[in-house]
């Protein structure tokens, strides 16, 4: 068993802070890419700009994140493009698919 990292505690505290209504839940991608100038995430039917799909990088790490709330019915894919500083991939494109029938 790993110990947890004092950064990703910092990271779970900030995204506690969302208050779902029991028809949503806060759903969060994380990526760790400690090469990438910037990485986008594509969530179908969910970010639609640039600014949508922009993920944050944790300061001091290698983490990057965004969250999305999203209802508890969702289903859909989603696509996570690092890039490098000169806009090119910086490692290899992932893409998956995500959903869940009903809230947990």
């Amino acid at each position: 068993m790993t110990a947890q990292s004092p950064r990703l505690g910092e990271l779970r505290r900030a995204l506690d802070r969302s208050e779902p209504d029991g028809t949503q839940s806060l759903v969060t991608f994380l990526w760790r890419d400690e090469d990438a100038h910037e990485v986008h995430l594509a969530v179908n039917r969910v970010s639609r700009t640039a600014d949508e799909s922009s993920m944050t990088r944790m300061p001091g790490t290698d983490v990057w994140h965004r969250s999305f709330l999203l209802p508890d019915d969702w289903r859909g894919s989603y696509t996570l493009l690092p890039l490098d500083a000169a806009g090119s991939r910086s490692t290899t494109l992932q893409s998956s698919s995500l959903g869940r029938a009903s809230a947990a």
